[in-house]
């Protein structure tokens, strides 16, 4: 609610602004938004930890739900001019809660792209053992140090601090609980460059 509050005020200030006030006011409305993400994350990771979370697994084809995520970040990766390659097996269905699973894609496709390289790939491909399906989401970017690999599951840990402000640090976290809910393991193979 504060959160509501704020953003609310400054839409209400913004059109009679002078351009100094309105840019301070864009700066305020931004940073309020990504509070509330920050806000809502948190939220999904404790009710999750404390077994709150509503989780209701069923059939999908795990095609169309990469290829929607992948339509939904398109203009992400077209900015940034990545190309998104869905090579999972058409036919592929899975048992998972697909409002899970859709954050899951979200969250590991939004980071390839956004430290991926200018003009790179991700990869997203999908294979099958007896009972279980391998995900895996890879791309060509800047890559992740040893040493940081070793916290990039932790809540509120960023790899690269200095580069960019408009992660949380709980988007891996999130994935990590998201895939531990569906009975899994999530790990990172990865160098820098």
């Amino acid at each position: 609610t504060p959160v509501a509050v704020i953003s609310a005020c400054v839409e209400d200030a913004l059109p009679g602004s002078t351009a100094d006030i309105r840019d301070n006011l864009d700066t305020i409305k931004d940073e309020a938004e990504r509070m509330k993400r920050m806000i809502a994350q948190l939220l999904m990771l404790s009710r999750g930890y404390e077994g709150h979370c509503h989780f209701e697994p069923e059939q999908i084809n795990l095609f169309d739900m990469a290829d929607s995520v992948s339509e939904e970040l398109k203009s992400a990766a077209e900015h940034e001019k990545i190309t998104i390659h869905n090579d999972i097996d058409r036919a592929l269905e899975v048992a998972v809660d697909q409002n899970l699973m859709t954050q899951l894609f979200v969250n590991l496709l939004g980071n390839a792209i956004k430290y991926g390289k200018a003009g790179g790939n991700v990869w997203l491909n999908a294979s099958t053992r007896k009972s279980e399906v391998q995900i895996d989401i890879a791309d060509d970017g800047i890559g992740i140090g040893q040493e940081d690999q070793l916290h990039i599951f932790d809540r509120f840990y960023r790899a690269d601090k200095a580069r960019d402000r408009s992660g949380s640090g709980l988007g891996l976290a999130i994935a990590k609980w998201i895939v531990e809910m569906h009975r899994g393991k999530i790990f990172v193979e990865s160098c820098l460059g």
